[in-house]
């Protein structure tokens, strides 16, 4: 009987760590997070009409997890787009990604550098300019794959910041 339950015990536990681990996290699938997440919080068409920073937030709350959100929240972070269009009457839009894996860390997180290249297209004239942004983020798969911080360098496009 003690052998039996000894059997269960280990059994048990052999599938509780089988549970408990994160899904491998795949580069092709972390750079497709991170066009879906930019496109949302960076794409403006009309600097007449822009999204508030909380209306970003909404949008963009499916691919953070809630810790991120409120990290990106307190920074003011999706309030500087909406801004840079309305003050230079451009409008933005994310024409490329790249990524690049940084390191693995212990509790199965990923950190990424990422380049993005963001035109900016005046109302006006119709002319464009491209803008690079730099940054990092770290993302997990435990439950989905999510991201649970974001951080990038800031830019500056006719003397605005964002």
């Amino acid at each position: 009987m003690k052998k039996w339950v000894g059997i269960i015990l280990v059994l048990f536990i052999i599938s509780l760590v089988g549970c408990s681990k994160t899904e491998e996290i795949k580069d092709e699938d972390v750079l497709s997070l991170l066009k879906e997440y930019k496109t949302e919080q960076y794409k403006i068409e009309d600097p007449k009409v822009t999204p508030t920073g909380d209306e970003i937030a909404t949008r963009v709350k499916e691919y953070l997890t809630e810790d991120a959100l409120e990290d990106q929240e307190a920074n003011r972070t999706f309030q500087l787009a909406p801004d840079l269009t309305k003050n230079t009457n451009h409008s933005i839009e994310l024409t490329n990604a790249d990524i690049s894996k940084k390191k693995e860390n212990d509790d199965g997180t990923v950190i990424y550098t990422y380049n993005l290249s963001l035109k900016l297209t005046d109302i006006k004239n119709s002319s464009s300019e491209n803008v690079e942004k730099k940054g990092e983020i770290t993302v997990s798969n435990e439950n989905e794959l999510v991201i649970t911080k974001d951080w990038q360098e800031t830019s500056t496009f006719e003397d605005q910041v964002f």
